[in-house]
């Protein structure tokens, strides 16, 4: 690295750190480079003085920075309120705790760039959001309608706004009153019907009503709400669009007997959703880990079947997962479907008297997931090295031979 440049980057760093003598900040305020200018001018050990003259500097970039500064006296921040450059007045605006009258100012800045900023402001007074819902920026009117302080008679009005970027974003606050939600809730707009879908506060009985709305957007919202009833549930699990049949199946809130129906849909992914929802009962499960080989003989069909294969994996790995009560797994270990025996077998909480049982199973599967169960007791264990199965008999055996003590 040449001279030059290590003496700029030392340059660079000193303007930068707090640690930095205030004389050296002085001297560094005047420097060439209106990088070194700038870091200076975001520098809290900066003093006033300093900053003054920085709030003073042709660099754009420099006065923006004195602007963010969060030591800047009021009265330069006053002065950069007024400066010529409109992202120089809007950095004026991300303040904390700025005085009314400046609001006031931004408020009547001829950008509407500088007018957004003051809408968005968490700290902008009442009656300044009440004059911006009013302006003729649209975009302005949506900063409003974003803001989370905006008081809840100017969200009224704005619910009423020509503009449906502006009614989507009253729509999506989370301090909307329910009456105003309700209102939106009608809109000709479905964009904005959706974002009331979508608002974490939207009440249970506004969305069973958003249910049969036209959109299968709007429904797709509802059926992944939190606060969508049961009932709503229900009837979205019979909904023509697969999205929206999905969303249910994915919805932690969805009832068991409404997974148990979706079990059956003829979409595979809605089938995996439902295989991965832990609500899903565990006989549903284990239908879906049963499907058949694919067979077809089309390739389109076949490409299709085996598609709908992966659900298998999915599905017993939830049932694997699920925390099941030893006498539920001794109930499910009569069960006439195979592929519940065989999760039964497998599972980690199945007693060794149920494991015993399922050693005598029928079905060679069975007795093998049995064998390679590490609660299976050693005795049972013997008996299935004796099986007439091969694959029984070498799993069992295996599993006799981990056993043993290491010499």
């Amino acid at each position: 690295m040449s001279n030059n440049k290590k003496s700029r980057q030392a340059r660079l760093d000193a303007a930068e750190s707090d640690k930095t003598p205030r004389r050296k900040l002085r001297q560094l305020a005047s420097d060439p480079n209106g990088e070194v200018r700038r870091r200076v001018a975001g520098n809290s050990s900066t003093p006033p003085a300093v900053l003054q003259q920085l709030a003073d500097d042709p660099n754009k970039r420099v006065r923006f920075y004195v602007a963010r500064n969060n030591h800047t006296p009021p009265a330069i921040i006053q002065q950069l309120a007024n400066d010529p450059n409109r992202y120089v007045r809007s950095a004026v605006t991300e303040r904390y705790h700025l005085p009314p009258a400046i609001f006031q100012l931004l408020a009547n800045d001829p950008d509407g760039y500088v007018r957004e900023a003051v809408a968005e402001n968490s700290d902008t007074p009442p009656a300044v959001l009440q004059l911006l819902a009013n302006d003729p920026d649209g975009e302005v009117r949506k900063g409003v309608a974003k803001n989370s302080d905006t008081p809840s008679a100017v969200l009224q009005l704005l619910a009423n706004d020509p503009d449906g970027d502006v009614r989507e974003a009253v729509a999506e606050n989370s301090d909307t009153p329910p009456a105003v939600l309700q209102l939106l809730a009608k809109d000709s707009d479905g964009a904005v019907r959706k974002k009331v879908a979508e608002n974490p506060d939207t009440p249970s009985a506004l969305l069973q009503q958003l249910v049969s709305d036209p959109d299968e957007y709007v429904r797709f919202a509802v059926a992944g709400h939190s606060n969508t009833p049961p009932a709503a549930l229900k009837k979205l699990a019979r909904d023509s669009d697969q999205d929206v049949r999905w969303k249910v199946a994915e919805n932690p809130n969805t009832p068991p007997d409404v997974l148990q129906r979706l079990a059956n849909d003829s979409s595979n992914d809605v089938l995996m959703v439902v295989a991965s929802n832990p609500n899903t009962p565990l006989n549903a499960l284990a239908a879906l880990d049963s499907r058949p080989e694919p067979m077809a003989d089309d390739y389109d069909e076949y490409r299709e079947q085996l598609n709908r294969q992966k659900v298998r994996p999915t599905a017993e790995m939830t049932f694997q997962k699920r925390d099941i009560p030893p006498a539920t797994l001794q109930q499910l270990a009569n069960d006439s479907a195979p592929r519940m025996r065989i999760n039964v077998a497998k599972h980690p909480n199945t007693p060794p008297e149920v494991l015993q049982q399922l050693a005598s199973d029928p079905e060679a599967i069975v007795r093998q997931r049995v064998a390679e169960n590490p609660n299976t007791p050693p005795d049972v264990l013997a008996v299935l090295a004796l099986d007439f199965d091969p694959d029984v008999q070498e799993a069992a055996r295996d599993a006799l031979q981990e056993r043993k003590p290491k010499s």
